[in-house]
C-alpha cells in the first residue's frame, strides 16, 4: 500500500458519526487536516448510552418507566436513583443529578449514588466539582475500584491524559474486571499513537466482556489506526455480530475494507450504514484518497443523481476530484 494515501486515510477514516450531534464526515468532505485528536475517533463510550440496548439495561429502563409515574415523595431512594439512571442515559445531566440528589437525601452517605452523581457533573462538564466529590469518597473509601475509574473518566474528558492513566491504573490494581477502565485506557493510548499497546487494552476489556460489541469496534478503530486493515475489517464484522450496529461501525468497515482495495464490499458496508446515495458519496472518497480519481467521479455523479436537490456536499466532491484529474 502506498504511504501517502494510508495517511490520508487515518486523517478522516474514523471521524464518521456523532449522533445527533454531528453529520458524516464523509458529507462534509473528502479529508481532514490537522493532528490527530480524540474527536477524530469514532469510539463506542458505555458512559454515554452507547450500550443502552444492553438486556441489563432494558430491564433498568422498564422499571425507571415504572418509577416515572410515581411523585418524588412517594418514592424510594432506590426508585429515585434508577431514574437518575434513566436521564443520564438520555445524556440529561442536570436531571439525573437533581434525580441523585433526591435519592441521597433519603439515603445519605451511598457511595454509589455519589459516584453516579459525579458522572452526571462530569457529563454536564464540572470536572472540577466531579473530581472533588470522587476526591471525598476516595479519601473515606481509598479501595473503591469505581470511584477510581470514574475519577478517571473525569480527567480523560477534562483533557489530562496522564492523571486518567494513573487513575484508571489504581482502579484496575483495586478490580481486575473493570473493563471500562481498559477501554479508556485503549483510547489513551490510540491518541498518543500507541496503537499495539491501545489494542492490548481493548483485548483486556473483551476478556471481560467479549460479547460488548463496541469493544470490538474499538479495537477494530485501533488495528486500521495501526494499518492493519484486514484484522480491524475482522474486529468490525465481530462487533456488528454482537449486535453493535451504529452507523459508524459500518463507516469504519467500509474504510477499512477500501483501504485494502475490496471496493465492492466497502459500498456494501456503507450502504448497510447510510444508505444508497451517501455510499456512492463515501466510497468516491475512499476511491480519491487512492488516486483513482475516475472511479471517484463517478461515484459522485451516482450519489448526485440519486439526490440531486440535497446533495450539495458530493457535488463538491466531484469538482475537487475533476480538479485533480486535470
Amino acid at each position: 500500500m502506498k504511504r501517502q494515501p494510508k495517511n490520508n486515510l487515518k486523517r478522516i477514516l474514523f471521524l464518521i458519526w456523532l449522533p445527533c450531534l454531528l453529520l458524516p464526515v464523509f458529507l462534509g468532505g473528502c479529508a481532514g487536516s490537522g493532528a490527530k485528536s480524540r474527536e477524530d475517533i469514532e469510539y463506542g463510550n458505555p458512559f454515554y448510552g452507547h450500550v443502552r440496548y444492553l438486556p441489563e439495561n432494558q430491564a433498568e429502563k422498564r422499571l425507571s418507566e415504572q418509577d416515572d409515574k410515581l411523585t418524588a415523595e412517594k418514592m424510594s431512594a432506590q426508585q429515585l436513583e434508577r431514574l437518575g439512571d434513566g436521564l443520564l442515559r438520555k445524556a440529561n445531566a442536570a436531571g439525573a443529578y437533581a434525580k441523585y440528589e433526591q435519592s441521597l437525601a433519603k439515603e445519605p452517605g451511598n457511595t454509589r449514588v455519589q459516584v453516579k452523581m459525579a458522572r452526571a457533573m462530569i457529563l454536564g462538564r464540572f470536572y472540577e466539582d466531579a473530581c472533588k466529590l470522587l476526591k471525598t469518597l476516595i479519601d473515606h473509601k481509598p479501595d473503591s475500584a469505581l470511584a477510581w475509574e470514574v475519577m478517571g473518566i473525569a480527567y480523560f474528558e477534562k483533557g489530562d491524559y496522564s492523571q486518567a492513566r494513573s487513575h484508571f491504573n489504581k482502579a484496575s490494581s483495586l478490580d481486575a474486571n473493570r473493563w471500562q477502565v481498559y477501554n479508556y485506557q485503549g483510547q489513551i493510548h490510540d491518541i498518543e499513537n500507541e496503537h499495539g499497546l491501545a489494542a492490548q487494552a481493548y483485548r483486556k476489556a473483551i476478556s471481560v466482556k467479549p460479547r460488548y460489541g463496541i469493544l470490538h469496534n474499538n479495537l477494530g478503530v485501533s488495528y486500521a489506526l495501526a494499518g492493519r486493515h484486514e484484522q480491524a475489517v475482522k474486529a468490525f464484522k465481530r462487533a456488528v455480530r454482537f449486535n453493535y450496529t451504529q452507523v459508524k461501525v459500518f463507516n469504519n468497515l467500509g474504510a477499512s475494507l477500501a483501504a485494502l482495495g475490496r471496493y465492492n464490499q466497502a459500498f456494501e458496508a456503507f450502504i448497510s450504514g447510510v444508505g444508497e446515495a451517501r455510499a456512492y458519496n463515501n466510497i468516491g472518497c475512499m476511491y480519491m484518497i487512492g488516486g483513482n480519481y475516475e472511479a471517484a467521479i463517478q461515484s459522485f455523479e451516482k450519489a448526485i443523481a440519486i439526490t440531486p436537490k440535497f446533495y450539495t456536499v458530493a457535488y463538491s466532491n466531484l469538482k475537487k476530484a475533476q480538479r485533480a484529474i486535470r
